[in-house]
């Protein structure tokens, strides 16, 4: 399949009128950053930055208000995932979304809530949630370190 019938998919489930599906796609593309030139492509021809894009604009395509990002550049080097977070931040604002941001990176994450062994123990701002006495020694030391990028850590 590529990129383009995948990224047509939803809107076609949805009912969306075919005459509109191939502009909207076009559109999401440009918004994440990439062209018209990735819809005949296969993935197997795209980078993971262009990827993880990819899925974004695919995610965005029905215009939801909530989204959830499952470790959304935990395979990604540190220019594409900086790249990635701040098209996430833009795409926020712009579709008026609340992102639910799921990682063991706090640099990908502005408020923060911290579990253990499914049971939750401490909500904030990355950076500055409380040591609980509940948590691992080093899930602990990793909670009191913040970048300060991103709206995350100490001065965010």
């Amino acid at each position: 399949m590529t990129i383009g019938e995948s990224l047509q998919a939803p809107l076609r489930q949805a009912g969306e009128p075919e005459a509109a599906i191939a502009a909207q796609v076009r559109d999401m593309l440009v918004e994440v950053g990439l062209d018209a030139s990735f819809l005949p492509r296969l993935p197997e021809q795209c980078s993971g930055g262009q990827l993880q894009r990819i899925v974004i604009a695919r995610a965005l395509l029905l215009r939801p208000t909530f989204l959830v990002c499952d470790e959304p550049t935990s395979a990604l080097d540190a220019s594409i995932r900086a790249q990635i977070l701040n098209r996430l931040t833009t795409l926020r604002y712009r579709f008026n979304l609340t992102i639910l941001m799921i990682s063991h990176d706090l640099r990908a994450c502005g408020r923060c809530g911290a579990d253990h062994r499914r049971s939750s123990l401490a909500a904030g701002l990355a950076g500055r949630l409380p040591v609980s006495p509940a948590l691992p020694d080093r899930r602990g030391a990793l909670l009191q370190r913040g970048t300060g990028r991103n709206g995350c850590g100490p001065g965010a």
